[in-house]
C-alpha cells in the first residue's frame, strides 16, 4: 500500500475517532444535564499510575450539598477529607473493591461547608485498563440521605422512648389474642410471678389463676371477647412459680377495634401487701414495631415538541412495572396518580408549562403494579426553551419515599400509641430533657396536680414540683442523669397547683438516641398518698389492738376449712405459750382441750361448717406449759358463693374470771349461812319480844284504864264539891 493510501485510511480513523469523542462528548453532557435537576450529583474521577485519585468532574448538586465548589473541594485535600473520621475504614474497603475492578455501594457521612454532617449514598463504579491492568478511573452518583437517616434516627428514638417506659412499669401487661393465649408480656411478669418470660409465652393465659377463680375468670374473658371497646376490673390470685399463692389486680379491655393492637390488654399487679393494708391498685400497657427501608431514584426526559417522553428502567420498577421499550405513555402515568393528589399535581405542572415557574416538585401517591399507592416524590425543571420562550424540555427525577412517608406515618402511630396508653394509664408518666424541662406529661399528672399543659410543658421541673423543703434535689437528679445513672426506683414527694403535698414512688429510666447520647429522663410516678395515709391508720388501729387484746387477753383465729391451716395473734399463741411464729392449724389448736371440751369444740366446728352455725363456747385447756386454763372461744362461720370457706372469732384466757366467780361462789354461800344463822337469832328474839310487848301493853292498859278511873273520880269529887 503506498502512503497516499495509508494517509487515506489514517485520515479515516481519526475522523471516525473523532466522531467517537463527540459522541461521547454528548452523552457526558446529556448525563450531567440529567444529574443537575435531582437533589444528587455524579463525579468522575482520574486514578493516577501511583494510585492517587484526581477529581476530574462533577455534575448536579455537589455544591448545595457540599457548600463547595469543585475548585474548593479539591484545593482542601478531595473527598477523603469531606468524609467523616469514624467512616475511613468504608472507603478504604469500597476504594480497594475498586482498585479490584468491583463496583461499590456505600453509606457514608460527609461534612460539609457549614461543619453539619450529610449522610450520603455512593455508587461507584471502577474504569479499567486492560491494556495497564490497573484502575484508570472512577465514576459515579452520589445520592443525599440525610432525610431518611434523620427519620431513622427519630423512629429509633420514639421506639427507644416508648420502650423504655413500659418496660420500667412495675406492672405486668400481657396481651392475648382471643384463645386466651399470651402473645406479649412484658418484663414485670418474671419479677411478680417468678415465670421468665419465654416459660409464660408457652402457658395458657388462665394457667396462672387459682381453680376458685379459673371459671369465673373465663366467664368474664369471653364476655369481654364479644364487647369491643368494654373494659372490666378483676383481682385474682396467681400462681407464683415457687408454688404460693399471690393476690393481684388487673384492669382487662377488648381493644380489637384498635388496628395497632387487635387483641384483649391485661394490666396485672402484685396487690398482696396492699390488700393487707387498704386494697387499692392501677396498671396498663402497650407494644410497638416499626419497619423503613431504603428508595431508589429514576430519572425522566420530556420533550415537549414532539410530547415524547424517555424515562429510565427504575421509573417502571420501582412501581412494579416491566421496563417499556420506546416512549412511554405519559397520560396513563398521569392517570396513576391517585384520585386526590391528582389535580395538585396537573396544577403544579401547568405552572411550569405557562412560564409561572421554571421548576415544580411534589409528594403524590401512585398506582403500583399490585393495585396499592406508593408515596413518589417528583421534582421537574424547565432546561430549554425556544426563542418564543416557550417551553421545549423538561426534565426531572422521581424518588420512592413512600417508606419515608410510612416512618413518618409510624413515628406519629408510635406517639400517638404512646400518649394514648400514657393518658390511659392511672399513673404518672413524664419525659424531661437533660436539663430538667418537661417535654411530655399526660392527663393524669395535670389532673392529680391542678396544672394545664401549658403550663407544665416546657416548665422547670423541678422549680415547679419539687417542695421547697426538697433544695438538693435537683442537683443531684440532673448530676446523675448527665452521668446516666439514675436510681431506677425512688420516693420522692411533688407539690400542687394548691399547695398539697403527694408522695410519689418513681420509676425512672435514662433516654438514650441511636447514638447512645443521653436525651434525658422518663418517669413513671404512682400516688402513694392516700396508701400512706392508710397505712399509718391501720398501724394505729393494729397497735390499739394489740393493746387491748393484751389487757383483755382475748386474740383472734382463722382458718382455712379447705386446708384446716390458719393464723393466730400474738395473745392467741401466749394463751396457749406458744412461739407466736410457729405454724398453726386446727389439729394442732384442738390437742390442747381436755377430752371433754375437745368433744364440744370438735361439734361445734363440725355444725359451723356444714350449717353455716357460729358458737360461742366456755372450754378448759391446758398450755404448752401444763398450765390448766379456762377459755372461752367464739366461731364465725365466712361464707362465699353459699358454700363456708374459712371460719375466724376470738379466743380468751378467762381463767382468772372463772377464779372469780368460783370465789364469788363462795361467799355467796358463807353469806346465805350467816343469814340462816342470823335469821334464827332474830326468831329467838323477836319472840322474847312478842312476850315483852305483850307484858307491856297490858300494863298500858291497866294505866289507862286507872287514869280514867282516877278521872271519873276527880269529876265526881268536883261534882260533889260544887
Amino acid at each position: 500500500m503506498d502512503i497516499e493510501a495509508q494517509n487515506h485510511q489514517l485520515r479515516l480513523e481519526i475522523e471516525a475517532l473523532q466522531e467517537k469523542i463527540a459522541s461521547l462528548k454528548e452523552s457526558e453532557e446529556r448525563y450531567r444535564l440529567i444529574s443537575s435537576v435531582s437533589t444528587d450529583y455524579t463525579f468522575s474521577t482520574k486514578v493516577m499510575p501511583d494510585g492517587s485519585l484526581n477529581l476530574n468532574w462533577v455534575a448536579g448538586a455537589f455544591e448545595s450539598i457540599s457548600g463547595y465548589s469543585l475548585e474548593e473541594f479539591k484545593a482542601r485535600g478531595g473527598w477523603r477529607a469531606s468524609i467523616h473520621p469514624d467512616d475511613y475504614p468504608i472507603d478504604d474497603k469500597d476504594l480497594a473493591r475498586l482498585r479490584n475492578n468491583q463496583s461499590t455501594e456505600s453509606q457514608i457521612r460527609t461534612i460539609n461547608r457549614d461543619g453539619k454532617i450529610v449522610w450520603v449514598q455512593v455508587f461507584a463504579h471502577p474504569l479499567w485498563s486492560n491494556e495497564k491492568n490497573r484502575l484508570v478511573g472512577i465514576y459515579g452518583a452520589v445520592k443525599n440521605i440525610t432525610d431518611r437517616k434523620n427519620a431513622e434516627e427519630n423512629l429509633i428514638k420514639s421506639e427507644l422512648q416508648f420502650r423504655s417506659l413500659v418496660e420500667n412499669i412495675h406492672e405486668m401487661v400481657t396481651i392475648l389474642d382471643f384463645k386466651g393465649k399470651p402473645t406479649y408480656t412484658s418484663p414485670a411478669v418474671e419479677r411478680i410471678t417468678g415465670f421468665s418470660l419465654e416459660e409464660l409465652q408457652q402457658m395458657d393465659g388462665f394457667c396462672l389463676i387459682h381453680p376458685d377463680e379459673l371459671e369465673d375468670a373465663k366467664k368474664t374473658f369471653e364476655f369481654l371477647k364479644n364487647n369491643p371497646g368494654v373494659q372490666t376490673t378483676r383481682i385474682n390470685r396467681l400462681l407464683h412459680k415457687d408454688g404460693h399463692w399471690i393476690w393481684a389486680e388487673g384492669t382487662l379491655i377488648n381493644l380489637i377495634n384498635n388496628e395497632n393492637i387487635n387483641a384483649i390488654v391485661s394490666n396485672y399487679r402484685d396487690i398482696t401487701e396492699r390488700l393487707t393494708l387498704e386494697k387499692h391498685l392501677k396498671d396498663y400497657n402497650e407494644r410497638l414495631k416499626l419497619i423503613l427501608e431504603n428508595a431508589p431514584i429514576a430519572i425522566w426526559d420530556w420533550n415537549l415538541e414532539t410530547d415524547q417522553w424517555y424515562a429510565t428502567s427504575k421509573y417502571y420498577t420501582m412501581l412494579g412495572y416491566e421496563p417499556e421499550t420506546g416512549y412511554p405513555d405519559r397520560i396513563i402515568w398521569i392517570n396513576r396518580i391517585h384520585p386526590d393528589d391528582r389535580k395538585v399535581v396537573e396544577k403544579k405542572i401547568t405552572s411550569v408549562l405557562d412560564h409561572e415557574n421554571d421548576e415544580y416538585s411534589y409528594e403524590a401517591r401512585m398506582l403500583h403494579a399490585d393495585g396499592s399507592y406508593r408515596w413518589q416524590a417528583v421534582i421537574g425543571n424547565a432546561i430549554e426553551r425556544n426563542k418564543e420562550n416557550k417551553l421545549i424540555r423538561m426534565l426531572g427525577v422521581r424518588i420512592d419515599i413512600n417508606e419515608r412517608k410510612l416512618a413518618e406515618e409510624l413515628v406519629m402511630n408510635s406517639e400517638k400509641r404512646l400518649r394514648d396508653f400514657l393518658e390511659k394509664i392511672n399513673l404518672i408518666a413524664v419525659i424531661l430533657d437533660i436539663n430538667g424541662k418537661v417535654i411530655f406529661c399526660n392527663d393524669y399528672l395535670l389532673n392529680l396536680t391542678g396544672y394545664s399543659s401549658a403550663e407544665m410543658i416546657g416548665a422547670d421541673w423541678f422549680d415547679l414540683m419539687i417542695p421547697n423543703d426538697h433544695p438538693d434535689v435537683k442537683k443531684m437528679f440532673l448530676n446523675s442523669l448527665k452521668e446516666g445513672k439514675i436510681l431506677s426506683r425512688i420516693e420522692n414527694p411533688i407539690v400542687t397547683k394548691d399547695g398539697q403535698i403527694r408522695d410519689i414512688v418513681w420509676s425512672n429510666a435514662v433516654q438514650h438516641d441511636s447514638n447512645s447520647h443521653i436525651l434525658g429522663a422518663s418517669s413513671i410516678g404512682e400516688d402513694i398518698t392516700d396508701q400512706k395515709l392508710a397505712q399509718k391508720t391501720i398501724l394505729s388501729k393494729d397497735r390499739l389492738l394489740h393493746l387491748t387484746g393484751e389487757m383483755a387477753k382475748v386474740g383472734g383465729w382463722e382458718f382455712e376449712t379447705k386446708t384446716m391451716k390458719g393464723t393466730w395473734t400474738n395473745e392467741v399463741a401466749k394463751i396457749h405459750a406458744l412461739d407466736p411464729e410457729g405454724e398453726s392449724n386446727v389439729a394442732f389448736g384442738l390437742s390442747f382441750y381436755d377430752s371433754e371440751s375437745r368433744i364440744l369444740i370438735e361439734n361445734a366446728i363440725d355444725r359451723a361448717i356444714s350449717n353455716k352455725e357460729s358458737y360461742d363456747l366456755t372450754l378448759k385447756m391446758t398450755d404448752a406449759n401444763s398450765v390448766k386454763k379456762w377459755v372461752r372461744t367464739i366461731g364465725i362461720p365466712v361464707v362465699e358463693e353459699g358454700k363456708v370457706v374459712r371460719l375466724q372469732g376470738t379466743f380468751q384466757d378467762i381463767s382468772e374470771l372463772k377464779k372469780a366467780e368460783d370465789d364469788l361462789r363462795l361467799l355467796n354461800a358463807e353469806l346465805e349461812q350467816r343469814v340462816l344463822d342470823r335469821t334464827k337469832e332474830l326468831e329467838t328474839s323477836n319472840t322474847e319480844l312478842a312476850r315483852m310487848n305483850r307484858l307491856f301493853v297490858g300494863r298500858e292498859l291497866r294505866m289507862v284504864e286507872l287514869k280514867r278511873q282516877i278521872k271519873e273520880l276527880e269529876e265526881k269529887h268536883q261534882t260533889n264539891n260544887s
